[in-house]
């Protein structure tokens, strides 16, 4: 089983964000995945040493990919 991680900048109420995070959710779904299992998010991490935090976690946390 593939595991998903993605780190975004705000949340679902930035237009920008919200665009990444629909896009993602799609593509995984095409892809099979379970989303609620299989896709793990990291909400309003700051462009800082916070977002190398947030990869660590989700590497941790089983990611076999991750996008910032």
């Amino acid at each position: 089983d593939v595991k998903v991680g993605a780190i975004m900048l705000h949340d679902e109420n930035s237009g920008y964000d919200m665009a990444h995070i629909e896009g993602i959710t799609t593509a995984c779904e095409e892809l099979g995945l379970d989303v609620a299992s299989q896709l793990v998010i990291k909400y309003n991490i700051p462009e800082d040493e916070s977002c190398y935090d947030a990869a660590v976690d989700l590497a941790e946390e089983g990611c076999d990919i991750i996008f910032s």
